[in-house]
């Protein structure tokens, strides 16, 4: 996919010097539009959310800098390209202030200008296969929260997590323990009675989701099976001995049925 570029100069010939100039497709790239100045980039920026801003320093109602200034701080991921006329050091200390990508020097030929783009070509491809990495590892994480939550409860119930880390596991595995009263229930299933053609896994998932489904609303649970038994970590919002005895009364129905 190209990246999109939007070009700002007061001069009109050198937009046009610029975008007929170069070959932009080849190194990647699309131009999503021009501005005369820096106030009407802001506006487009807005529209079109380019990827990359060359633009002038030298223009009316709002120069370079002030543009670069305020895309940087509201379009942090933005590259900027700095083209200027004039070799004057306070510029190119400003520019560095800024953390801007290129820094030229007018008139630009092709060739310089091409090997710029292909250096910011490089740095965005870079920045783009390191969000996709993190995206991939973030899905990943999301798919084996189930897993990791299960093993959670398991290692709590078994007094295998010191107590001083239990709120770091709860934060990392997104998991809700709030409450007045906090409850357990480990439901076990026996290899040696499991019904004809089931198979022993697929009974424990089967107990797993009708635990879920009788009990989960009731006490907010968090279920997971883990090594034969389905355990269930229950955050109770009722006070009373009279709310407790209607849980308890449920999972001896769940038992027995």
């Amino acid at each position: 996919m190209a990246y999109s570029v939007l070009l700002v100069d007061d001069e009109e010939e050198a937009i046009r010097v610029i975008m007929d100039k170069i070959d932009w497709e080849g190194l990647g790239f699309t131009i999503a539009g021009h501005a005369g100045n820096g106030v009407l980039a802001l506006e487009m920026a807005e529209e079109c959310q380019p990827d990359v801003v060359m633009t002038d320093i030298k223009m009316p109602y709002m120069d370079g800098l002030e543009l670069a200034r305020r895309l940087k701080h509201e379009y942090p991921a933005v590259r900027i390209l700095l083209c200027t006329g004039f070799d004057e050091f306070e510029y190119a200390k400003e520019a560095v202030h800024l953390e801007v990508e290129e820094y030229l020097l007018k008139p630009v030929n092709a060739q310089e200008l091409t090997e710029s783009f292909k250096r910011l070509r490089k740095s965005l491809d870079e920045e783009r296969a390191e969000k996709q990495n993190v995206r991939k590892l973030q899905n990943y994480y999301m798919e084996s929260l189930p897993l990791l939550q299960a093993n959670f409860y398991s290692s709590l119930i078994d007094g295998r997590i010191s107590k001083s880390d239990i709120p770091k596991y709860i934060n990392d595995y997104q998991i809700d323990l709030t409450g007045p009263v906090l409850c357990c229930v480990d439901i076990h299933t026996s290899a040696s009675e499991v019904p004809e053609g089931m198979s022993p896994l697929l009974l424990s998932m089967s107990v797993q989701r009708e635990a879920q489904e009788r009990l989960g609303k009731a006490w907010r649970a968090r279920s997971g099976f883990l090594q034969g038994a389905v355990r269930h970590g229950a955050c109770d919002q009722h006070h009373g001995d009279c709310a407790e005895r209607e849980k308890l009364s449920g999972c001896r129905r769940l038992r027995t049925s």
